[in-house]
């Protein structure tokens, strides 16, 4: 098939263009001029037309959607511009284009906003937010939700927590432990992501990710590893 990654320079896509382009042919889609081969569009996610563009051809698009974390303060125009009015954009040319295969990667801020160790979370836990970040996130798998059930697209959210690489010892601020409960490894994201394609499903569904063996003592690991035969294996 022929994907889209769209923001594609980030820490994880990086993982995902690596795992990814071993079946598939990638367009590159992000805010800045990268380094590769892949084909690539640069520009704004907020702009419906370079959205078009960038979708044009595409069998099927993975969404690492994320404003830079210097956004969320103040206002958050521009995270809201990046996270929220890109997501609609980019479903919205999905529909538009027949393209009905979509994976999008929203996170675990996704559940925050609950009491700690208030409850064991699951797929099914009620959404709710502690942050702006979290809240553009949350907005984010409901245009999912609404895409899915009003034009048919296929689409699954991934909600993992920390995102490391378990053999480098970093993640995207540099050098870090990776031993807490929440740390997942890029490339097992990666891995679950090209699982999605391979099996779309219908409608949305959305899955945590447990990283490691604790991770899966506090988060509901059964639905993941039943529907796409994922399971964490670098922690």
């Amino acid at each position: 098939m022929r994907v889209l990654i769209c923001g594609a320079g980030g820490f994880l896509a990086q993982a995902l263009v690596e795992v990814l382009a071993r079946e598939h042919t990638l367009r590159l889609f992000d805010a800045r001029p990268l380094t590769t081969l892949h084909e690539q569009i640069v520009g704004d996610v907020a702009d419906f037309e370079t959205v078009q563009k960038a979708l044009a051809g595409c069998d099927a698009v993975v969404d690492v959607i994320m404003a830079h974390e210097s956004t969320y303060a103040g206002p958050a125009t521009t995270a809201f511009d990046t996270n929220v009015r890109g997501m609609y954009n980019l479903l919205e040319a999905a529909r538009l284009q027949g393209l009905r295969q979509v994976v999008h990667m929203s996170t675990g801020s996704v559940f925050t906003g609950h009491p700690g160790d208030s409850l064991h979370t699951g797929n099914e836990t009620p959404l709710r937010a502690d942050s702006p970040y979290g809240l553009t996130k949350v907005l984010q798998e409901q245009v999912c939700q609404y895409f899915a059930d009003r034009h048919g697209l296929a689409i699954t959210a991934f909600r993992p927590w920390g995102i490391c690489d378990a053999k480098l010892g970093v993640t995207k601020y540099g050098p870090a432990a990776t031993t807490s409960w929440y740390m997942i490894d890029r490339y097992d994201i990666a891995d679950a992501v090209a699982l999605a394609l391979q099996r779309p499903g219908s409608g949305f569904r959305g899955y945590i990710l447990p990283g490691n063996a604790a991770a899966r003592e506090r988060l509901d690991a059964d639905a993941v590893e039943r529907d796409l035969g994922w399971r964490a294996t670098r922690l």
